[in-house]
């Protein structure tokens, strides 16, 4: 999920590394404005499941946790920090790779919670 969030941000930026003048600024504020948003849901989604209950909290837990942890290995990245595909990279994604099977996982067997369960 994340990684589809870091992907509209790429299209953004590719979407306007291509402008030329004189092109429809409307038309790419409002694609831009759409893969915005559709990055800031991306990341609401773990906080959501959290406060809904729709799957066990401490599973909702490793995407709020793993999430942050994730964003900071990237940013370690860029500053050349941590290599990519390196074992501290992925010791700060591991959780937010638990996250995304055990969503995965709960979804396609078990299901959704209906009522919210404390």
């Amino acid at each position: 999920m994340i990684l589809s969030g870091v992907v509209s941000l790429m299209a953004i930026v590719t979407l306007r590394a291509g402008f030329e003048p004189g092109g429809d600024t409307v038309a790419l504020t409002m694609t831009g404005q759409g893969l915005l948003a559709f990055h800031g849901w991306t990341f609401l989604l773990g906080y959501l499941m959290y406060r809904s209950g729709l799957v066990p909290r401490r599973m909702a837990l490793l995407g709020l946790i793993g999430g942050p942890l994730a964003f900071a290995g990237g940013v370690l990245v860029l500053f050349d920090l941590l290599k990519p595909m390196s074992a501290g990279l992925f010791a700060l994604t591991g959780m937010e790779i638990a996250w995304e099977l055990s969503i995965t996982f709960y979804s396609l067997f078990v299901g959704f919670r209906p009522t919210q369960e404390k």
